[in-house]
């Protein structure tokens, strides 16, 4: 493996230049190290929050209607967590009032649009309203189709029945879930896996689908401590059917 890198740098640097040697080796060095990071993380927040810790491989379960909205969280977590060297894989608590600015209903995201023209209404996606808000080529609907083929003819499946393996940095295949987020009252906001989620939708998959969450509010996460460690109150007793309180209820 060693042999392997020192030859690629070489046939970098010597095809391409030092600055794209010096970005390429830098992006490698980041994705090595997210797993360990990852690791780390899980040791931070069980010291915080012992058994009620959250768990960045865990998913949940939850109904596809209960995902009204999108709040993309990506960029705050790399805001407010500047130290994580990859801040696309793991789970995070963060504060703040960025669960109440909601970006927008799932049903008026561009991609939804545009796959139900397509598969209700029969219309081409070149015609589409939401092709022009994507890249000028069908060829970035094609997961969707090839989505929509595969889950009508087997039913929806998780990334591990799948068979995704772990991929090159080691990231087993709950990374690859649909993303969601909590605000602090354990509502549940759409991330990313806009694809899966798009087809999901269209054919009403029936069953509560796995996800993984990637941002749990502060308050949502200090409601989950109270529960571990006192049970579940007269105060929160609405929210024992929450799917990110079942694993802490069980």
């Amino acid at each position: 493996m060693p042999i392997y890198y020192l030859r690629r740098a070489y046939e970098i640097l010597r095809d391409e230049g030092y600055p794209e040697l010096y970005k390429k080796s830098k992006n490698l060095f980041k994705n090595h190290m997210s797993r360990p990071l990852l690791e780390l993380q899980k040791i931070r927040l069980k010291i915080r929050y012992g058994d009620s810790a959250p768990c960045p491989y865990d998913l949940i379960y939850v109904n596809h209607n209960n995902l009204i909205y999108c709040k993309s969280m990506r960029h705050i977590v790399q805001r407010e967590l500047s130290h994580n060297i990859n801040n696309n894989y793991g789970t995070f608590i963060i504060g703040g009032d960025w669960d109440n600015k909601v970006d927008k209903k799932f049903e008026n995201y561009s991609l939804w649009q545009a796959t139900v023209e397509h598969f209700e209404e029969g219309v081409a996606w070149k015609d589409t309203s939401g092709f022009e808000n994507h890249p000028k080529d069908v060829s970035f609907f094609k997961p969707i189709s090839d989505l929509y083929s595969n889950i009508q003819l087997e039913g929806y499946k998780t990334q591990r029945e799948l068979g995704i393996s772990y991929n090159k940095y080691f990231m087993p295949p709950e990374f690859h879930e649909i993303r969601v987020n909590i605000g602090r009252d354990g509502t549940l906001f759409f991330d990313d896996g806009r694809h899966r989620f798009c087809v999901i939708k269209l054919l009403d998959v029936n069953k509560k689908i796995p996800v993984r969450v990637y941002v749990r509010h502060k308050k949502w996460q200090e409601i989950r401590d109270d529960i571990q460690n006192n049970g579940l109150s007269e105060e929160y007793k609405e929210l024992r059917n929450h799917p990110d309180l079942q694993n802490i209820l069980d």
